[in-house]
This record gives structure tokens, C-alpha cells and sequence, in this order.
């Protein structure tokens, strides 16, 4: 018996010895860890200051000394309230998600970015940053290049300076010269085709569905069609609509669904075409030809190649009358057209939002060219030719028309 009460006492104290040893290899592990962790976090502040120290920032050409930015992995981050520096923008800053929402007081547009995600947001929109947003010494960081040209400014570095500066009043050119007009930066739109069976014609994309009738021509329409387009219906999830048009169209043409929830319609008529815009809020629709007049103050006869901005709220398009076409966008929250060139440019067969949601591109053919033109925001200038392949893909990201 004091056999068994030995080796139990024996046993016990070496399970104690090894719970010790346990314990101080944890202890050493923490210890190291910790040191590891501060010295990089060490190496890395004093790695950040070094190459930061000389950096100065500018504004419309005047000097911010009370910002200083930041060099982290060759991109310069800026103060989140710099912001406040900028031209008609403010900024709001919620702690807890660590989220900064910056808002432009003109056009009431936001962007959103939370620290730590390169997921960022344009209007509710996702965008993808190439850096998140960083927490440094309880300041919050944002990349400023991506900050600017989000904001439509644009942004330059010039290496030998140490200077990084925004134009508040010239807008980012995403899609310079450089680039031989590729398309690479252009918002692609999903476009679904009309199909007709019979005289069924139907389209539909996600919750949002048209169909519309054709019926045997009557009266005057006879002349110049066997059939019409007797009836449209809109179906958006629960919500049904019928536009009335004040005159039969010969063929639907295209359809083009807006991510600010308003359906373009394009129609077909014996000598030109028309647009509707049909927000599918409330059923209500605008015909953008009688929007927009000619010198005669009749309305236009075409529509030319159209889409849609990133953000659902405009529409580029080219609008005339039989051999001329000019370039034109409607604003869905004003509701007016305004005309962006007094160019005449034939025929525009097609056009395409650059991501940035300011500026779009467009090509003009006639019968001894082609060319690609570019609106940047403020005005329209011809770019040069175009290749055949990107002229191609173009046309392709443009919804069809005739």
C-alpha cells in the first residue's frame, strides 16, 4: 500500500513538472511574439515616417502644410478630413464601423470607404479600391488618388518634388490618349435581347419584364406597315404599366434597364426612331425626341446609339433628324436634355460610360470615316481613330438600335 501511495505522490508531482514547463514555454512564446510584433509594428511606423517625411501635398495649386500624407507600399495616403480642403465636399466620419463617408453638396453624391476593405462605394455602388483605408495612430488614412479621381479631380505625383496634388477643377481622365482608346476602363452594360415570336415580342432582365402586341395596320398606318405595335406592358415585380404612345411604333428595337430603376424603350417609326424613358417607380414616361426640338420647333426624328451612366441617373445618346446627329444626355432627376456639342456628327453607332461615371465615349461614322470622340465632363473633343476590334466591342456594349 505505501508502494501504490508513493508512486501516486510520484506521479502527481511529475504531471505538476510538466504543467510548469508547459506554462513557461507558453510564457517564452507570448514574450517572443510580442517582441516580434513590436518590432515590426516599430519598423513598419518608423518605415512609414521615413519615406513620408518629405512628402507635401497641394491643392489647386496652393500649398496644405497642415495635412502631412503618407507613403504605405508606394501609394500616398492622405488624412481623411483633408477632404474638407476640397471645393464643395465634406466629410462625415462614423467611429464605430470606422467608415468615412465623403458627400459632394452639389450633386449629393457620397462615396463610402471602411477601414480595412478594399470594397468601396460610389452612390451604393461597389467600386474596388487598389488600398483600404488605414488606422494610423488613432487617424484615420484614405489613398488619395483613388479619393480624388473618385471625386472627379484629378490627381498627379511629380517624383521629383515629393509633391502629390489634386485639380479640383479638372476632371480625372481615366482614358487619356496613351491608352490608343481601349476600352478596358469602360463600364460594361448588360444588355438582353428583344425576341419575337410571331407578333409576341418580348424582353426581360432580372424582376423587370415587356411585352408588347403587333396587330394588322389601319387607317394612314397601312401605307407604311403591314403591322404596328398595338400594345406595351411593363412588369416590375408587383407593378404593372402600360405606355400609350401617340402613335403606333412599327418595332420595338431595344430595351435597356437603368440601375436607378428607369426602362429605356427604343422604337422604331417609318422614318426615324424614338427613346422612352419610363421610370418604373410610378409608370410615368418621357419621349426624349419631343424634349428636344429642332431649329423648326418640330420634334426630333432619331435616336442614334444610347446608354446608360454607371449610376442609372443619365443617359448619352445622339438625337436628330434624318443625316445629322448630335451628342446629347438626359438627367433623370431634372428631366431635361441638354445638348453637350453643336457638332453635327451623321450618325453615332456607338457609346459607352467610362467607370468613372463622368465621362463617356462615342463613335461617329459618315461615309469617309470613322472616329471616336470623348466627353470628359465638361466638353466634347474627337480622339482620334479607333481600331476595329475596340470600334467592335463598342457597338457590342451599346444597346441596338436601327
Amino acid at each position: 500500500m505505501n508502494r501504490r501511495f508513493y508512486k501516486a505522490i510520484q506521479d502527481q508531482n511529475h504531471s505538476r513538472i510538466n504543467d510548469i514547463k508547459e506554462l513557461m514555454m507558453l510564457k517564452k512564446s507570448i514574450y517572443l511574439i510580442s517582441t516580434i510584433t513590436l518590432s515590426f509594428t516599430l519598423f513598419t511606423c518608423s518605415a512609414i515616417a521615413a519615406s513620408s517625411s518629405e512628402l507635401k501635398l497641394k491643392i489647386d495649386g496652393k500649398m496644405l502644410t497642415s495635412q502631412q500624407p503618407l507613403m504605405i507600399a508606394s501609394s500616398v495616403f492622405v488624412p481623411v478630413d483633408t477632404v474638407k480642403n476640397f471645393p464643395g465636399f465634406r466629410i462625415e466620419w462614423d467611429n464605430q464601423t470606422k467608415t468615412a463617408t465623403i458627400i459632394n453638396t452639389e450633386n449629393k453624391e457620397t462615396i463610402q470607404i471602411t477601414a480595412g476593405q478594399t470594397k468601396a462605394y460610389k452612390n451604393k455602388r461597389v467600386i474596388t479600391m487598389a488600398a483600404p483605408l488605414h488606422i494610423i495612430q488613432g487617424k484615420a488614412y484614405v489613398p488619395f488618388r483613388f479619393v480624388g479621381e473618385s471625386l472627379g479631380a484629378k490627381v498627379n505625383w511629380d517624383q521629383k518634388s515629393r509633391t502629390v496634388s489634386i485639380s479640383t477643377n479638372q476632371p480625372a481622365n481615366h482614358n487619356n490618349d496613351n491608352q490608343n482608346n481601349s476600352l478596358i476602363h469602360y463600364f460594361k452594360s448588360i444588355h438582353t435581347d428583344v425576341t419575337v415570336h410571331g407578333d409576341d415580342i418580348r424582353w426581360q432582365q432580372g424582376n423587370v419584364s415587356f411585352t408588347a402586341q403587333l396587330t394588322e395596320s389601319t387607317g394612314e398606318g397601312v401605307h407604311e406597315s403591314d403591322k404596328v405595335v398595338s400594345s406595351m406592358k411593363i412588369q416590375s415585380g408587383e407593378e404593372e404599366y402600360t405606355p400609350q404612345l401617340e402613335s403606333a411604333p412599327l418595332r420595338i428595337n431595344s430595351l435597356s434597364l437603368s440601375s436607378a430603376h428607369y426602362l429605356a424603350v427604343d422604337v422604331s417609326d417609318h422614318e426615324g426612331t424614338r427613346l422612352i424613358i419610363v421610370d418604373l417607380t410610378d409608370g410615368s414616361y418621357k419621349v426624349l425626341n419631343q424634349l428636344q426640338k429642332s431649329a423648326t420647333g418640330s420634334n426630333s426624328e432619331k435616336i442614334d446609339a444610347y446608354n446608360w451612366s454607371p449610376d442609372g441617373s443619365q443617359i448619352a445618346f445622339g438625337i436628330g433628324n434624318l443625316g445629322s446627329s448630335y451628342i446629347a444626355m438626359y438627367d433623370t432627376k431634372n428631366q431635361k436634355i441638354s445638348l453637350l456639342s453643336q457638332q453635327n456628327y451623321s450618325l453615332i453607332t456607338g457609346l459607352a460610360w467610362a467607370t468613372d461615371g463622368h465621362s463617356f465615349s462615342f463613335i461617329a461614322e459618315d461615309a469617309d470615316s470613322v472616329m471616336i470622340y470623348r466627353y470628359n465632363g465638361h466638353k466634347v473633343a474627337k480622339t482620334g481613330t479607333i481600331s476595329e476590334k475596340d470600334r467592335q466591342e463598342l457597338i457590342n456594349n451599346t444597346p441596338k438600335f436601327y
